[in-house]
């Protein structure tokens, strides 16, 4: 799941690059030619563009660590199920010891 976001996140960054430079040559080519209103259109885009990407990043990055708190809350309950097992095998093994099984030849005696 993790490397799914991840995947996800980096192909939103390539995007994001990609548009950003298809507005910043637009916005020399604008510049050039002297199209104030363009250019202040383009530059607003561009803003707009950028406080969208860090929205959609932090929201990735939330899931992320929401994901990763998950499966430590998980391993933790695994690993306390481990270890009441090895306590449970353990208590088991020292009553078998103390208290072996008797031979069925001694029984019918």
């Amino acid at each position: 799941m993790a490397a799914t976001v991840r995947r996800e996140v980096d192909t939103l960054e390539q995007k994001i690059k990609e548009d950003i430079q298809t507005l910043k040559h637009e916005y020399v080519f604008f510049s050039f030619c002297g199209d104030q209103d363009l250019t202040g259109s383009i530059e607003m885009d561009m803003n707009n563009r950028n406080a969208e990407n860090r929205s959609e990043l932090k929201e990735f990055d939330l899931s992320i660590e929401e994901i990763n708190n998950k499966f430590t809350i998980s391993l933790g309950d695994l690993r306390t199920e481990i270890e009441s097992a090895k306590w449970d095998a353990t208590r088991r093994a020292i009553c078998t010891c103390q208290n072996p099984p008797q031979d069925m030849s001694d029984q019918q005696r």
